[in-house]
């Protein structure tokens, strides 16, 4: 084993060089996921950097001072989980110092690092949307993600006109060294207590998956999918609530269960989604232009991400509120129940179905 301390830097800017993203225009532009009266938009940052290191299964870049930095390099430096894979043992945290320990190197010359994420929606949205900003880049370089994920989800790069031989995937305690690597702007990302996204990342993802050539008056299927495996955020009376969908020929699905290919061709013949809140829910990535999509979430204070996402993705979008399991908490993970008149009353209106 080979041990490297990590010295963290607040300031990216300070870790790695700022290079422009090639052909920049005004809709790659990042904006304030929330109202902000004092800053309504930024212009993305690419980083390059020389003698590279990257530390298995995380998204954590290292210089040739072995110092490393985290803002504006993942999507939220208050949580663990984005940083790093809790499998990856090999990163030691030991009060306010950060070692590695290595037993495997590799070397390549050049690559683009998207990192990985092993919950669906971040590996869409925070990973694989970063090609947007370095499409001219691709064909001379090298992607590289890790195995904190399943590796049926790396099959929606093939989507990108990336082929698996073009894909470089860190191993767990495994040190890649990069003799030059490019790090795309990350699309989606909380920075300095604002929450930051590119609306036109989503069309993007979109035009590769063959989304936007979908003829909306040629898709016929109602979906409803099931969140009853999930261990946490479950809908309590969910089988009731697919049951009155039924009489409305809506399917019940399990996302889960389907390959990415599977879920793509799926959402092409989609109409209209019922979904509650999760990773599951970020299936309306797959649906054409004016479908409708219904979220069912628990009662939480928090930025309603699907609505501005469906929004920037021509879907229209309603959420439904349950009633939490336990009285007065505010917790994303709590399970909860939909009322099921307002849900019957609200799927007839907002899908216009027959009585």
């Amino acid at each position: 084993m080979t041990k490297i301390k990590l010295n963290l830097i607040n300031n990216p800017n300070k870790v790695y060089k700022k290079i422009e993203v090639d052909n920049y225009n005004d809709d790659m532009r990042l904006e304030p996921l929330s109202i902000n009266p004092f800053q309504n938009f930024r212009r993305p940052i690419n980083y390059f950097l020389k003698d590279a290191k990257i530390l298995g299964l995380s998204n954590l870049i290292l210089n040739n001072k072995n110092e490393c930095a985290i803002n504006n390099i993942v999507f939220n430096t208050k949580n663990n989980d984005k940083i790093f894979h809790e499998s990856e043992t090999n990163l030691k945290i030991n009060k306010d110092e950060v070692y590695f320990d290595y037993s495997k190197e590799e070397n390549i010359k050049k690559g683009i690092f998207l990192g990985s994420h092993w919950n669906y929606g971040h590996w869409l949205f925070n990973h694989v949307a970063r090609l947007y900003y370095c499409q001219s880049n691709i064909k001379e370089n090298l992607i590289i993600v890790n195995k904190s994920i399943d590796e049926d989800k790396f099959q929606i790069l093939k989507y990108f006109n990336i082929p698996e031989e073009k894909i470089k995937i860190i191993d767990r305690g495994t040190l890649l060294k990069v003799d030059e690597l490019i790090i795309p702007q990350i699309p989606w990302h909380s920075l300095n207590g604002q929450v930051w996204w590119s609306p036109n990342s989503f069309n993007f993802i979109r035009e590769n998956l063959g989304i936007n050539k979908v003829n909306f008056k040629e898709t016929k299927l109602n979906i409803f999918i099931t969140r009853s495996s999930a261990r946490w955020r479950k809908v309590l009376n969910e089988e009731k609530l697919f049951n009155i969908s039924s009489k409305f020929n809506f399917k019940l699905i399990d996302v889960g269960k389907l390959s990415v290919h599977e879920q793509v061709n799926l959402g092409k013949q989609t109409k209209n989604l019922i979904s509650p809140l999760g990773a599951n829910s970020n299936f309306f990535i797959n649906l054409p232009k004016n479908a409708k999509f219904i979220e069912l979430a628990p009662p939480i204070k928090q930025m309603n991400v699907s609505g501005s996402f469906s929004n920037a993705s021509g879907i229209k979008y309603l959420q439904i509120i349950g009633k939490p399991e336990k009285e007065n908490i505010n917790n994303l993970d709590i399970n909860y129940s939909i009322n099921e008149t307002e849900f019957l009353e609200k799927i007839k209106l907002f899908f216009d179905l027959d009585n």
